[in-house]
């Protein structure tokens, strides 16, 4: 039976599937090594962050390994809560 995802990480592949255009097959799938991912988009991941989970994200805070998969990304998220 496959496991239920929280609220965030369905929110997370709907953002990516609907504003980034992209097909993320799993939460654990590394978005840069299967070439999803690019320096692109990963600004306009921020600015929908931003906009969908009212938060902001610094330079200083932009570790690369935190967008690496939905699941680093939903783990960042719960951290900016």
């Amino acid at each position: 039976m496959k496991k239920a995802l929280p609220k965030r990480s369905e929110t997370l592949f709907k953002l990516f599937r609907e504003s980034l255009n992209v097909e993320v097959p799993s939460e654990d799938t590394d978005l840069f090594e299967e070439g999803m991912m690019d320096s692109l988009t990963l600004v306009e991941l921020l600015l929908q962050l931003e906009q969908q989970f009212q938060i902001t994200v610094s330079i200083e805070d932009l570790e690369i390994d935190d967008f690496s998969s939905i699941r680093r990304i939903d783990q960042f998220l719960e951290r900016r809560e």
